[in-house]
């Protein structure tokens, strides 16, 4: 749900994430409460959680402590750097031990994008890409058969022109999100 929403706020779309309650326990339900900082509204009705971009990018810091859902590093990095904002993510000491040393693989994706990165020990992210232009140049990604790079680089390829190996990575958690993705 969390790259849906992110895409709606970076794009300035309303979407509804259908059957995502107010009571889910998933960590996609804990980012609903992060709206404001991560430029969009979000509200309940019988068919699930509507997101609304807002109409202008939040320019202050983005600073998350994400210590309770680490997994969803990747995707809101991706819209740190799509608003252009200056990013200090912490509680991610649980993200080398994944599928793949994931804090490490964030800070060469973000770095192959020109936004130079630092992570502080495994805990901590930074970054400033304020400045950040996106190129005409096609990239070639690969997500390293981690569904949550996969997903990076698809909030990344909205402004920024990708190409893929490994598109069969979100096949994990999302196996039509390239379907729904490209509509």
């Amino acid at each position: 749900g969390i790259v849906w929403a992110l895409r709606a706020s970076c794009m300035g779309e309303s979407i509804c994430l259908q059957g995502l309650g107010r009571r889910s326990i998933q960590g996609d339900a804990i980012w609903s409460r992060w709206g404001l900082p991560l430029g969009f509204s979000a509200s309940y009705n019988r068919h699930g959680l509507i997101i609304r971009g807002l109409p202008s990018r939040p320019k202050e810091p983005m600073v998350l402590d994400l210590r309770d859902c680490p997994d969803l590093t990747q995707p809101i990095a991706a819209a740190g750097v799509l608003m252009r904002r200056p990013v200090e993510l912490t509680g991610l000491q649980t993200l080398n031990g994944k599928e793949i040393p994931r804090l490490d693989a964030l800070v060469q994706a973000l770095e192959n994008v020109g936004v130079r990165a630092q992570a502080e020990g495994a805990h901590s992210l930074t970054f400033d890409s304020s400045t950040w232009n996106p190129t005409e140049a096609v990239h070639a990604v690969d997500p390293q058969d981690d569904h949550r790079m996969a997903f990076f680089w698809a909030l990344i390829g909205l402004e920024q022109p990708v190409e893929w190996t490994g598109e069969t990575t979100v096949s994990k958690s999302y196996p039509h999100f390239w379907a729904d993705w490209n509509v």
